[in-house]
């Protein structure tokens, strides 16, 4: 009797996975089945990805107020390198962007003073470091950028 136990415990656990499976097997079609019935269908358009990607809603805030253009006087006593200056130099010289020299900042400019004004003309007219070539205004032609690092060094006395 003790030598058929152990067959007698794998039969019966062979039956009770077989009775498992089973069970599992009418669980997942009868839920399958009903998904599939309770699910309304989609209908599948044509719709274009720009029609997908619109959005929600829109805003009217009413018609837009004609704003009259102000009209700028040019000062034309002010110098072309003056001018440059304010136009396109002080962007970042005006504020120390990406460590430059700050115009009117006699400390800012010292250590490239002692290189000479020839070098501060090359490095304007091509640039150094992250600084652009003509500061990123090719139409420039070196006078006009030879006249802008007048100006700002002008500004340091």
């Amino acid at each position: 009797m003790a030598g058929n136990l152990p067959s007698k415990f794998i039969i019966g656990s062979l039956i009770t996975l077989f009775c498992l499976f089973l069970l599992a097997q009418i669980i997942l079609s009868s839920a399958l089945t009903l998904g599939s019935k309770t699910l309304p269908k989609e209908k599948k358009s044509k719709v274009t990805a720009v029609e997908r990607i619109q959005p929600i809603g829109q805003v009217y805030i009413g018609d837009a107020s004609v704003v009259p253009q102000q009209i700028v006087e040019i000062d034309e006593d002010i110098s072309s390198g003056q001018k440059i200056t304010t136009a396109v130099c002080s962007r970042c010289h005006g504020s120390g962007l990406m460590k430059s020299p700050k115009i009117g900042k006699e400390k800012d400019w010292t250590a490239r003073l002692k290189k000479g004004k020839a070098t501060l003309y090359a490095n304007a007219i091509n640039g150094i470091n992250k600084m652009p070539a003509r500061g990123g205004k090719k139409s420039l032609s070196d006078g006009d950028v030879k006249a802008a690092v007048d100006h700002m060094l002008a500004s340091l006395k």
